[in-house]
């Protein structure tokens, strides 16, 4: 059984910021129809869209026209509503930006094509944690982007993706994966890859389906903060245990899985891919070097609360073992190590004002367009000298 966990205020104030938005939307939509419906009472045809809005202003404003008076000076009261209410959706679309900037799981969603800052913030606001489902096609099932099942006596019968589900996260998903298939029809799909096969046989709007429940799949991944979650993912993904480089009889571990995936590939590949990506920003222009920030931010290290003890650092007297023990607190003798991860340092979060396993990560970012150039993580050990 799945619970809904309690959505948090700030949660809770994103979500009115969305909804005031999508209101403004439908309420903007509710007079351009109007209008388009005033005009074509006077034969003044126009196509459907807020785009073409421009057209309804040129008949509305062209003296040759047959439209009276009357309705012109209604057609003008109708635009000028229009407008402010374009403001307002502009307005709240930059809030959103912001916002979204200002979130990590925001900004790290974003990085896949076809999610912009309204889609993820919308994602982090009404999506639950992903801990809460088992795998990537849980999360694809409860937005609602499978096919309806009217299966019976062992034959399978798939219909129409059915309203159930989250509708505004999966709506904007179907939104995104069609932006996506255009650039593709524009630009051309890599070949052989599977959005290029698909394309060639089926409907854009079955592909724009189909694609964004690979998006979602591509979200709850992105969602996984923890290795632990990610090895319980790999075991019923291939791609995750390939990667990981556990074969498909091995035994995967309960816990970290950053050491062996390192092993793996070696941390030299994992550089030399960043240095050509940046290399690659460079030679775009994206990148300039002029103007640089450096930020050092921590992050929790992936251990349980469990595996941490308190150890005496120096050696105690026996014999006043009681005194030399306050004594030791007071001049921070005692520290708490993590028995398996010892190079994590106890660390205060700003958030909650605990003390917690974490590392320290220094951040290069160009001030141009926000670009990472270089990233450095600190452990425990270097933090301290």
């Amino acid at each position: 059984m799945r619970f809904v966990e309690a959505k948090t205020e700030e949660q809770q104030a994103r979500a009115i910021v969305f909804r005031a938005r999508e209101q403004l939307i439908n309420q903007r939509t509710e007079l351009v129809n109007a209008l388009r419906a005033h005009l074509y009472e006077f034969g003044q045809i126009a196509p459907q869209g807020i785009r073409y809005l421009s057209r309804l202003e040129e008949i509305v404003e062209d003296a040759k026209s047959n439209v009276p008076a009357l309705v012109r000076e209604i057609c003008r009261d109708l635009l000028g509503q229009i407008s402010q209410l374009t403001r307002r959706v502009e307005a709240l679309s930059r809030k959103i930006d912001a916002l979204s900037d200002r979130a990590e799981t925001s900004r790290r969603l974003r990085t896949m094509p076809g999610v912009g800052a309204i889609t993820a913030l919308a994602i982090e606001t009404f999506a639950p944690p992903m801990a809460t489902f088992k795998c990537g096609r849980d999360f694809a099932a409860w937005l609602g982007l499978v096919p309806r099942q009217s299966s019976t006596g062992g034959k399978q019968r798939l219909g129409k993706v059915s309203k159930m589900g989250q509708q505004d996260i999966r709506r904007l998903l179907i939104i995104g994966a069609m932006a996506v298939i255009r650039w593709a029809s524009r630009k051309g799909a890599p070949r052989g890859s599977w959005l290029a096969r698909m394309m060639a046989k089926k409907p854009h709007m079955l592909v724009a389906v189909a694609l964004a429940n690979k998006m979602a799949r591509g979200i709850f991944l992105l969602g996984i903060v923890h290795d632990r979650r990610l090895m319980c993912e790999a075991q019923v993904n291939i791609a995750i245990r390939w990667f990981a480089g556990y074969g498909l009889h091995e035994v995967l571990p309960d816990h970290s899985s950053l050491t062996r995936i390192r092993q793996c590939w070696g941390e030299e590949r994992f550089r030399r891919t960043f240095q050509r990506t940046v290399q690659a920003c460079i030679d775009a222009k994206i990148v300039k070097g002029e103007i640089v920030h450096v930020d050092a931010s921590l992050i929790r290290a992936d251990v349980s609360w469990d595996s941490l003890a308190v150890r005496h650092t120096e050696a105690v007297s026996t014999a006043n073992e009681e005194s030399e023990a306050r004594k030791s607190r007071k001049t921070g003798k005692f520290k708490k190590v993590c028995v398996t991860d010892p190079d994590a340092t106890m660390a205060t979060n700003a958030r909650n004002r605990r003390l917690e396993p974490a590392y320290k990560q220094h951040t290069v970012v160009d001030d141009l367009r926000g670009v990472v150039l270089d990233v450095a993580v600190t452990t425990g050990v270097e933090r301290q000298k």
